[in-house]
């Protein structure tokens, strides 16, 4: 019988959260429908189909094992070679070649992996964001990070493929981290698994969401050592990756050129760029007014309502809402000081826009401690 009372609490929530993925669905399928038309369509990064082909032909390399996973495109650089992926995730494009071999052509492959990130970015949020928030407040957050700004513009404009892979699997970072908090193991292959998808996925971003991650740590799970040892064993299940990348950062001189330290200064933007309707420079399109505003209006709503939550709950406020409001302040001028001083290691990430990846995360998640704190 006890079994049997399982069983029916299994389907009854199964059939509970059936509605949500509908709806959270069809907001995926209009993220998308600019890639279920017949041809291609120009980007920025216009160069994601070539190189989902370059890796085709390693693989196809009699001796491909001793390029595995492909680091070096033998044919460029005059068939010298040139170490493409070696601080370039490669995670995209390997699936990307894996469906060309299964048949599909380069179009339909490239057209895959700009799919793929919208459907799993999607649905790892929904299930995080299910972890702290009651049913339709999940589905509102979800559909809200579904239909963001900087996912699409990833895809559709910059072309960033690499980087929207990584962008997507942070939500499932903080599924593991959530599930940890309820004392659920699963939660540890969760976030070890997540984390390793984003470092091979795309360094860069890998680089803000440790930073993220390791503050929410120190914040709410300091004494956590399982929360701890996850972050260990991701490191450790990537290090096929991130190792050659550490061993070659002398011979590449990542921040030794222009392009790789003084752009950033070049395109911090004024604070009006981001109210007026202008481009923000870098070829970043303004967002809506109302994105930046949210977690501000949202705290104040929360202060003026003289809310009195627990001081775990009011870390949470302070952590979801003032971490977005920091981030796109160092899109603008005002934060020319901060970027210069530590451009030595800033420097890497070439654009302050890169901070968005993290930004269309926590906005959307910033509605969950609202509703907890109500």
């Amino acid at each position: 019988m006890k079994i049997k009372g399982l069983y029916k609490k299994y389907i009854n929530d199964y059939r509970l959260e059936l509605l949500p993925f509908i709806i959270v669905g069809i907001f995926i399928l209009l993220s998308v429908l600019g890639l279920l038309h017949k041809g291609f369509f120009r980007t920025i990064d216009d160069v994601t189909t070539v190189r989902i082909m370059y890796v085709l032909k390693e693989l196809h390399r009699t001796n491909w094992i001793n390029n595995f996973p492909v680091r070096w495109l033998a044919e460029l650089s005059h068939n010298y070679g040139y170490p493409m992926f070696v601080y370039y995730g490669a995670l995209s494009y390997f699936v990307g070649a894996l469906f060309m071999l299964l048949g599909f052509s380069r179009i339909v492959s490239t057209k895959i992996i700009y799919f793929l990130p919208f459907i799993f970015g999607s649905v790892f949020f929904y299930l995080a964001v299910r972890q702290k928030l009651p049913l339709w407040p999940s589905v509102i957050a979800s559909c809200f990070f579904t239909l963001f700004p900087s996912r699409g513009f990833e895809i559709y404009f910059r072309g960033g493929v690499a980087e929207a892979w990584a962008l997507n699997f942070i939500p499932g970072m903080f599924l593991g981290v959530f599930l940890l908090e309820k004392n659920k193991k699963v939660g540890t292959v969760v976030l070890a698994l997540s984390i390793m998808l984003v470092i091979i996925s795309h360094q860069l971003t890998s680089f803000l969401a440790l930073a993220l991650l390791i503050s929410y740590g120190v914040l709410f799970l300091f004494k956590n050592r399982q929360f701890w040892l996850s972050i260990l064993l991701g490191f450790a299940l990537s290090t096929f990756y991130w190792l050659p990348c550490l061993y070659y950062i002398k011979a590449v001189r990542l921040t030794a050129v222009h392009f790789n330290s003084g752009e950033i200064l070049d395109h911090l933007a004024p604070i009006s760029s981001f109210f007026n309707g202008t481009t923000i420079p870098g070829l970043q399109p303004n967002y809506p007014t109302f994105i930046p505003l949210i977690p501000i209006f949202g705290l104040l709503y929360l202060f003026l309502r003289r809310i009195s939550p627990s001081l775990t709950e009011k870390r949470q406020l302070i952590f979801w809402g003032t971490t977005p409001i920091f981030l796109y302040f160092l899109l603008t001028s005002y934060s020319y000081i901060l970027w210069k001083i530590t451009l030595p290691i800033t420097g890497l990430f070439q654009f302050p826009i890169r901070v968005l990846t993290i930004v269309c995360f926590m906005i959307p998640f910033f509605c969950w401690p609202v509703v907890e704190a109500n």
